[in-house]
């Protein structure tokens, strides 16, 4: 007689054993608990204030490193010194205060207020998407190809994660900038966080897309600028100027 039958109901028993402690170890979350769990997922950078003081801490946590964080203070400078009463009278002339709140002073996870700065300070054109620059425009308005862009879900894909990367902020804003926010969810090379080593890269974004360094630093710039005046004083995201703003 051959031993066939009994190794296969041998088998058989083991599995059988095995699936039910699985079935009776197992703990299945209901929706209610499983909703609260994804909700716990908070911004890393929820503590970052905006003040001239902190440019440079604030920078670092968005991930800017030697060269590059040099260039950036040194281009927060120059646009203040030049332009930096100029960018105050176009925040003060925003023809819709709430829409400049919405945009700025983000609280949620849905927009944070350093990624709001899309919204007015980065212009398309001719599929190219490039930082305002504030001599040569005349005011702010919201921009029309930040409605249809995914920077939520971006924003939310690479931070609100377990482990986000130390440079996530840096370079899910390279992503927006160059139009690629779909390669950043789908986690294609250079943004890809997948199991490959080395997949993530901003040296190749770099690589990519010459010239990209430049305007993160511009966006950068004009953000964390216009975010330290709406912050500060009678700032519309202090939180006397939000009740003046409220009805009743």
């Amino acid at each position: 007689m051959t031993m066939r039958p009994y190794l296969v109901g041998v088998s058989l028993a083991i599995v059988l054993v095995i699936n039910g402690r699985l079935l009776y170890t197992e703990e299945v979350l209901d929706p209610e608990k499983s909703q609260r769990h994804v909700a716990q997922k908070e911004d890393p950078l929820a503590g970052l204030r905006y003040n001239k003081a902190r440019r440079e801490q604030n920078l670092k946590a968005y991930g800017f490193k030697d060269t590059m964080l040099r260039d950036a203070l040194e281009k927060m400078r120059d646009l203040d010194d030049r332009y930096g009463e100029r960018l105050t009278n176009m925040l003060e002339a925003v023809s819709d205060p709430d829409a400049l709140a919405d945009a700025l002073c983000g609280t949620t996870n849905q927009v944070r207020p350093r990624y709001g700065g899309f919204r007015l300070f980065v212009e398309a054109s001719g599929g190219q998407r490039d930082p305002i620059r504030l001599n040569r425009v005349t005011g702010l308005k919201i921009q029309n190809w930040y409605k249809v862009s995914p920077i939520s879900q971006v924003y939310q894909h690479v931070e609100l994660t377990n482990d986000p990367k130390p440079d996530a902020t840096l370079m899910a804003v390279a992503a927006i900038l160059v139009d690629r926010e779909q390669d950043l969810l789908e986690d294609h090379k250079p943004w890809g966080r997948g199991m490959f080593g080395g997949s993530w890269s901003w040296a190749k974004v770099q690589e990519e897309h010459p010239g990209i360094s430049d305007r993160v630093i511009r966006y950068f710039a004009l953000t964390h600028l216009a975010l330290e005046q709406v912050n500060t004083g009678d700032g519309i995201c202090t939180e006397e100027a939000d009740q003046e703003r409220k009805p009743g």
